[in-house]
């Protein structure tokens, strides 16, 4: 399987929030939903919410800086 992969120039702390807030997507994006949700009869925000939770579990984060190290 692939691994998502973030290559990032530099982390900073999470801003956790607790409740419900909205967040935008690409119109790309949305018409993906728009089609899973369709074909499934689930919700946009439970196949994004699913779609976001398998994504944190399957991807990598790397430093810009590390990456450029690793590759020479």
């Amino acid at each position: 399987m692939n691994t998502l992969t973030f290559t990032v120039p530099n982390v900073r702390e999470p801003q956790y929030r607790y409740s419900q807030t909205g967040t935008r997507v690409t119109p790309e994006a949305y018409n993906i939903l728009e089609s899973i949700s369709a074909r499934t009869g689930l919700t946009l925000s439970f196949i994004a919410s699913q779609m976001i939770i398998f994504a944190s579990e399957n991807m990598k984060i790397v430093q810009a800086d590390k990456e450029e190290s690793d590759e020479s």
